[in-house]
């Protein structure tokens, strides 16, 4: 049985109760695993791609508590892993749900999607802004000032420390009470550096060309006493289909293209339904810790969604979070794609 076929025997409600378990704390991202789940079963495995993922036991070479693992699914093409065969290990009595929900959380680790976005933050950070710029500036500084010359190395562009260097902080790592001020100062300015970084970050995505959001309208964000950011997808159709010959998607999106208003076309545009299904459904969230919502909803000019459907989207959503306070936009792109993407900020005022 490949992950394919695997995938092909559950639905995603089957298996939530398992990833749920496995997340414990973070059941605010149920629905980044719905997403990927319906990804992948809309994908087609790569057809002369051979491998095999096991499930079994582990830990025992450890000295630790044994569990039930995935092996050999993180970090491959979804493609390739489709392709996989599910090798079921001795003495694994788990029920296909589980085993499905072991594989998809096995499949995300690096991060939700095929493009592995996860791996942003390995490859280097981009400087989009004045935040980034000095947090830069600051890594030098402690970089060039606090670790001799002999630990590190610049290769392309990137600031490395030897593992030498590492160990002996680790291990041998005494400061007088100067020190350990300073790198106290220099944590909290790293932290607050960071934090004004993705603020304002989300306020450049949302401002992007076709937004009806303006600077003046998003520029609070920088002052909330704290927020957090959602990213969300439709997941309606064929992925990485050509828009040519993609019947499904066809038929997913044709409902969000404007034609003569029909009471039966008013808010029935399937994407923005799955979008707001994520966000009533598969994300658990306690809500009384934020005051503010930002709500912005990105689509493509070639692939629109309707003025109603925008319409009975936002009023579900502010229905949802009930809060006074809740700024809609969209951002109309410039491009082929059909499926919508939405942006969630929710922050305490």
């Amino acid at each position: 049985m490949t992950l394919k076929d695997l995938l092909d025997k559950v639905d995603f409600d089957s298996l939530a109760p398992f990833i749920e378990k496995s997340e414990g704390r973070h059941l605010d991202s149920i629905y980044a695993y719905r997403e990927a789940y319906d990804i992948l079963r809309y994908m087609k495995p790569s057809e002369n791609f051979k491998g095999e993922a096991r499930v079994e036991w582990s830990g025992e070479e450890y000295g630790d508590e044994q569990w039930i693992g995935v092996f050999h699914l993180d970090g491959d093409y979804w493609e390739d892993a489709l392709a996989k065969e599910i090798v079921i290990g001795e003495n694994v009595d788990l029920p296909i749900e589980e085993i499905a929900a072991k594989c998809l959380w096995e499949i995300t680790f690096y991060g939700f999607t095929p493009e592995h976005e996860g791996f942003e933050d390995l490859l280097g950070r981009k400087l989009r802004n004045k935040y980034d710029l000095m947090l830069d500036r600051l890594e030098e500084s402690e970089w060039r000032h606090q670790i001799p010359r002999k630990y590190r190395v610049r290769r392309n562009g990137q600031r490395l420390i030897s593992g030498d260097w590492g160990m002996k902080d680790w291990f041998g790592k005494r400061m007088n009470r100067p020190k350990r001020m300073r790198e106290h100062r220099q944590e909290k300015r790293e932290k607050f550096l960071k934090s004004m970084s993705r603020r304002e970050n989300n306020i450049l995505d949302l401002t992007a060309e076709g937004s009806s959001f303006t600077r003046a309208d998003l520029d609070f964000v920088l002052s909330v006493k704290h927020g957090v950011r959602y990213d969300f997808r439709s997941v309606t159709g064929p992925y990485r289909q050509s828009s040519s010959n993609s019947e499904v998607a066809v038929e997913s999106c044709a409902v969000a293209v404007p034609e003569a208003p029909t009471a039966d076309r008013q808010a029935s545009d399937k994407r923005l339904d799955y979008i707001l299904k994520s966000i009533t459904k598969y994300q658990h969230l306690d809500l009384s810790q934020y005051d503010n919502a930002v709500v912005c909803v990105c689509h493509s000019s070639e692939h629109p969604v309707s003025d109603a459907g925008l319409a009975g989207f936002f009023a579900n959503v502010r229905g949802h979070f009930g809060y006074g306070d809740i700024r809609t936009g969209t951002i109309v792109a410039n491009s082929e794609e059909r499926e919508v993407r939405a942006v969630l900020l929710l922050n305490k005022i």
